[in-house]
């Protein structure tokens, strides 16, 4: 035993023993020794202080022997204890761990954690023997016998007073029934941890370092390997680098590394640290005292920095290891595992390391790695139709490439680790479509023939097409198969409902044709029709199949569907008759007579069976191709389209022969006559196109008649892609009016044309700049001409304009409609009717009273009684014109308005005013007066109220334009119009009249609002069960001071005379007139007004 350190601990015994009395004379003892304990709430950390202590002493193996009264604690470090070291362990705080920076924390107050079992521990060295009682006060005792193979032992007896020995073997039990291989990973010395427990079997940790590799056995549990990686940093608040690592659960039976729920470690593992990484990370980070937890500091943040470093430095050594492989990037953090921020530096260096373009960390389908910038990432289904470098020039026009990346599924980490690389060269697959159908043009025989004219040629591009036939042609039937079923993928694939679009899809895909391979083993490279070979099949030699094993190949059955599936999508048929009769009539040759009769009885006897297996009798056409084949002959011998003909006599009586100037197609040859059924040709000829009437066309509009007019009228500047120009004719109508032969079957041929197709639409021209203009109307040019010729046959064969002629005497093979709109239009016998009595005498009296029809119409729909009619009638009959123009004869030096003082109301408490609305409503009779004919009306004194409140709310201007003007009263005159008068349905429409239900208007507008012309768009927004004042603020725009001049020309009262000053504060309530947006404006009285209405009556 060293002298110097007996003499030592004697001194220091001596000071400690004085320092406790002190303390305990102060009756500080207890807080003291309850503030050292509060520090080690886990009661078991003393063993891995312990640990620590033989790490720093450099012990290679250390034993713990656990008994019933205590446990005993022995490594074999080659550091012996010296002074510093007995301060520290018997010092409070003072721990020498400074002498070294990798060391754990060699005693301190660590140490002091072993009093939560002992009152007296007991350390037996080769030098020196003591025990520590009162926490710091060293004793020497009898040195023990250590056992060979150690250099130190520890006891620590269970003599505690508030910890009875069961309990405290118990808990240590535990500790290392629970004790983990991460105990000895991150620890440089100790190689062998031995426990003995009450003299049962000895279990053992040992660790085995290889390189990198580091392999934990443990006689509780499996061996595991690890890949660590350790490296030194030097930080400026340390004399010596610290060394920082990490480590990755390492498979080595299937050579791969793992995810595992990952631990920070400050040498130990810190329980109260959760990092959410899938690996172990250990560092001397800043902590608490009892190393459970980090604590925030910018030391740590650089540690973290560094840690990151590490990270991004290991990727490349497992690359090199042949670990960088799918299962790896399950264990990689990315972006959905919502880090603390402490530990996103990780993640954004590793995302970092991989978008550097100098490595080559992505892992390819060929086994090799490629950089960001030269690896592809596309799905499965595109990864199996790419299998080498050439495919990728080929079909993606990528030459510089390393290849294409793994890809193992949608869900994968892998896929989302990628999808924080910026720069991966992404290929989504309908992108891939459409170059493989930029492909398909490339090969056609048309492309490589206009590469080869002279004139815009390029060589370039005629090789790079030879180029790509040549990669298709030595391609397997079963790699077609693939192409094919990945197509009809793409096509039919959910996401294309999201508006993605493919090349092609507009044209049923027919730029594929190119890539089907024939039964010959060519391709079709014209785009000739193809049929699936049958055994059943007839004259094969006739037709193009397609070669078999392209959808047979291999034992994928989803990937040969498919395969024949997309063939079939691109117009690939079986062989039946329909092949035939297309086939047939494929360039088809006029023989003779009565070779072409055998043919058209064939095609018409296909027809009929067709409609016999049909449910609706409806044919498809399209299934024998014969809109562009010239099979029909005409009379003037020539083959010609269904399309290029007409029908008329000896088939149907149309009059098509007889405009045969002004008609390009060709008349049937009179052959067809001789057919099993000739009818059915006809019908088969009229699907197909063949003219059996005239046909209303869309005209210009500036060729109507009213062109000017309508210009003049749409008030605009600019035309915009909303603008309307629109109007309707039949091509030559005017030249076939005027033309005299036969004109009695042209008449009747215009005449039928037009009953049968006409539409209300096609009896308007229409023009619009754009939706902010006016929308000018007139008659479309059709309706002018028909009005403008004699063309109508009367029973004697005399023609007559529309207006000329009537019913009673129109041509009886005229059939007549009266409810045709368009005859109304053209004034279908107009002037029949001047000529009688009934119409005379009705005119001569509107005439005398200069009043017009529509204003007659309105007196008949109005309330007002037979008397109330005659009194207005009497008073106008007894004025002379002199007495008239005497009382107007200052009529024209009038204002043009009159300048009203202090209109509308200003509304303090709007909620109080709401409360004044119902009560005034309230006293509003809901019974309306019966005058002598029982006629009722609405009482005149409340009336006059509502009269009075428009007029003090606007002036007499319109709400809709402003419009007015001065009255012989001194007011400005406005029509009232009731809002109850609106189309059934509506919600106020039984009511009164009312302050709510009214709205001021010009005499314009109100005809407009009584002819029911408007649209009240407002009305969408005020789908409420109530209306308040807070709901229409929330749905209607309020603007101050609303004047003549606002920024659109309908927004404000456009129309209100120059000379006036009128503007208000309104809400602006949107409606439709003609088209047009215009807008209702209220005054905040007159809104609650009509709140009030809208919610009670």
């Amino acid at each position: 035993m060293s002298e110097n350190l007996k003499q030592f601990i004697l001194e220091r015994h001596k000071k400690a023993k004085k320092g406790y009395e002190g303390i305990f004379e102060l009756g500080e003892w207890e807080g003291l020794h309850k503030t050292l304990s509060l520090f080690y709430p886990d009661n078991a950390h003393f063993v891995f202080e312990l640990l620590q202590n033989a790490e720093d002493a450099k012990a290679s193996k250390v034993r713990f022997e656990l008994v019933d009264g205590s446990l005993i604690f022995k490594h074999n470090g080659t550091k012996d204890f010296n002074k510093d070291d007995i301060k520290s362990i018997t010092g409070i705080g003072n721990s020498s761990k400074k002498e070294d920076t990798n060391t754990i924390g060699k005693f301190g107050v660590g140490f002091k954690s072993v009093f939560a079992y002992t009152t007296k521990p007991e350390i037996h060295s080769k030098s020196i023997s003591f025990k520590i009682e009162n926490l710091f006060i060293p004793s020497l005792i009898e040195p023990v016998l250590i056992d060979k193979g150690y250099t130190t032992t520890f006891i620590f007896p269970f003599d505690r007073d508030d910890k009875s020995k069961v309990d405290a073997f118990s808990e240590v039990k535990k500790l290392f029934d629970e004790l983990s291989d991460n105990v000895l990973l991150f620890l440089t010395h100790i190689k062998s941890l031995e426990w003995q427990i009450a003299n049962s079997i000895t279990h053992k940790i040992t660790k085995v370092i290889n390189n990198e590799f580091v392999e934990i056995k443990n006689t509780q549990k499996e061996t595991s390997q690890w890949l660590v990686f350790n490296k030194d940093f030097e930080y400026k608040e340390t004399d010596k680098p610290l060394t920082l690592s990490i480590a990755f659960k390492f498979n080595k039976d299937e050579n791969k590394i793992e995810p595992i729920r990952g631990d920070v470690s400050i040498f130990f593992p810190a329980k109260k640290e959760t990092s959410k990484l899938k690996f172990h990370i250990d560092a001397p980070f800043s902590s608490t005292v009892a190393r459970d937890s980090i604590v925030e500091s910018t030391e740590n943040d650089d540690i973290m920095a560094d840690i990151t470093t590490l990270c991004r430095e290991s990727i490349h050594k497992i690359r090199d290891q042949g670990l960088l492989t799918l299962t790896f990037f399950e264990v990689l953090p990315n972006i959905k595992d919502e880090l603390d921020t402490f530990y996103q530096p990780i993640i954004e260096g590793l995302v970092d390391e991989f978008n550097t373009i100098e490595n080559k960390l992505i892992p390819l389908k060929d086994g090799s790695f490629g950089s960001i910038d030269k690896s592809i990432y596309c799905s499965k289904s595109v990864a199996d139709i790419i299998t080498d470098k050439n495919d990728m020039y080929i079909l993606l026009s990528e030459k510089e490439l390393d290849g294409l990346a793994i890809n193992p599924g949608s869900d994968s980490r892998f896929k989302v680790f990628l999808s924080s690389l910026h720069d991966l060269i992404e290929y989504e697959d309908f992108e891939v479509f459409n170059s493989i159908y930029e492909l398909a043009s490339n090969v056609s025989n048309s492309n490589i023939d206009d590469q080869k004219h002279v004139a815009w040629g390029d060589i370039d591009d005629l090789n790079w097409a030879l180029k790509r036939r040549e990669w298709l042609e030595v391609k397997s039937n079963e790699y077609l198969q693939s192409i094919y079923a990945f197509l009809y993928d793409t096509i039919e694939h959910p996401a294309r409902r999201l508006g993605i679009t493919l090349d092609g899809e507009n044209e049923n895909y027919l730029e594929l044709y190119h890539l089907i391979k024939f039964s010959t083993g060519k391709y079709n490279y014209g785009r000739l029709k193809c049929y699936f070979l049958e055994e059943s099949s007839k004259s094969k030699a006739d037709f193009n199949f397609v070669h078999l094993e392209v959808f047979s190949s291999g034992k994928n059955k989803k990937s040969q569907q498919k395969s024949k599936a997309l063939l079939e999508k691109i117009g690939v048929e079986n062989v039946d008759e329909s092949t035939h009769i297309e086939h047939f009539f494929y360039n088809y040759k006029f023989v003779s007579q009565k070779a072409h009769i055998q043919d058209i009885n064939r095609l018409v006897s296909w027809y009929l069976n067709e409609q016999k297996s049909s449910p609706n009798n409806e044919i498809d056409l399209a299934k024998i191709d014969l809109n562009n084949q010239s099979f029909v002959y005409s009379e003037n011998n020539k083959l010609v389209k269904a399309n290029e003909t007409y029908i008329d006599e000896p088939y149907q009586s149309t009059g098509l022969r007889y405009i045969s100037s002004f008609n390009e197609n060709y008349a049937l040859h009179p052959l067809y006559q001789k057919l099993e059924n000739t009818l059915v040709f006809i019908e088969i000829l009229t699907h197909l196109g063949s003219v059996t009437s005239l046909e209303i066309i869309k005209s210009h509009v500036h060729k109507n008649p009213d062109w000017l007019r309508m210009y003049r009228e749409v008030r605009g500047e600019i035309e915009t892609h909303t603008g309307i120009r629109q109007d309707w004719n039949i091509e030559h109508l005017s030249k076939i009016l005027e033309f005299d032969e036969n004109k009695f079957k042209v008449s009747l041929l215009i005449w039928n044309t037009i009953s049968s197709q006409i539409t209300v639409n096609q009896l308007s021209a229409k023009f619009q700049m754009s939706q902010s203009y006016n929308l000018a109307l007139a008659k479309s040019s059709l309706i002018f001409d028909l009005m403008a010729y004699e063309w109508l046959p009367d029973k004697n064969g005399n023609f007559h304009k529309p207006e000329d002629i009537n019913e009673e005497i129109l041509a009886e093979e005229f059939s007549f409609d009266e409810t045709s709109v368009w005859l109304n239009a053209v004034d279908f016998g107009k002037n029949s009717l001047i000529h009688k009595k009934e119409y005379k005498e009705k005119q001569a009296a509107l005439k005398h009273w200069k009043i017009s029809e529509g204003m007659a119409e309105d007196i008949k729909n109005s309330n007002l009684t037979d008397n109330e009619i005659r009194e207005s009638i009497r008073q106008t009959e007894a004025k002379k014109l002199k007495d008239s123009m005497t009382s107007k004869a200052d009529g024209g030096s009038t204002p043009e308005v009159a300048q009203p003082q202090d209109l509308g109301s200003i509304i303090t408490n709007p909620e109080k005013h709401q409360e004044n609305i119902t009560k005034e409503n309230k006293g509003v009779s809901g019974k309306k007066t019966e005058g002598t004919r029982k006629v009722s009306r609405q009482n005149p004194e409340q009336l006059k109220q509502i009269d009075n409140f428009l007029y003090n709310e606007y002036g007499g201007h319109c709400q809709i334009c402003g419009d007015t003007f001065k009255g012989n009263k001194e007011r400005n005159i406005f029509v009232t119009h009731s809002l109850n008068r609106s189309t059934k349905g509506d919600r106020l429409m039984s009511d009164v009249n009312r302050k709510g239900n009214s709205i001021s208007l010009c005499p314009k507008h109100h005809l407009i609002f009584s002819l029911e012309l408007q649209s009240f768009s407002f009305i969408e927004k005020l789908d409420h069960s109530e209306l308040s004042l807070p709901s229409i603020k929330e749905s209607f725009e309020f603007r101050d001071d609303v004047g003549r001049g606002e920024n659109n020309e309908y927004d404000g009262f456009y129309n209100s005379p120059e000379s006036s000053n009128f503007e208000k504060d309104v809400f602006m309530l949107p409606i439709k007139l003609f088209g047009n947006h215009f807008y209702l404006k209220f005054t905040q009285d007159h809104i609650q007004q009509f709140i009030e209405v809208w919610n009670n009556n």
